[in-house]
């Protein structure tokens, strides 16, 4: 599992708001809180890429399922900043 078990929470790490302790809406691996980078929907495009990438290598011929839901569909609305933006 890599995901939050809440809802609406910035697309940030935010340690004040959704990424302190306990919060329903801080990301886990396997239920342990994580620190992530960048934008959030980008660490869940990495994570599955690199889980599909290991599936691959170690079990091409055996199907398997991944659900990958984004938090991106709803508020707050964040988006990257624009490169070469001043905002």
């Amino acid at each position: 599992f890599c995901g939050l078990r809440g809802g609406s929470r910035s697309y940030f790490w935010d340690p004040k708001n959704a990424d302190k302790p306990g919060s329903v809406n801080n990301i886990e691996i396997n239920g342990q809180q994580i620190k992530f980078n960048g934008y959030l929907t980008d660490y869940f495009t990495e994570k599955a890429v690199e889980v599909i990438a290991a599936h691959q290598a170690e079990n091409a011929e055996k199907p398997f399922f991944m659900f990958l839901s984004y938090t991106a569909p709803h508020a707050p609305m964040h988006a990257k900043p624009v490169q070469g933006s001043d905002y």
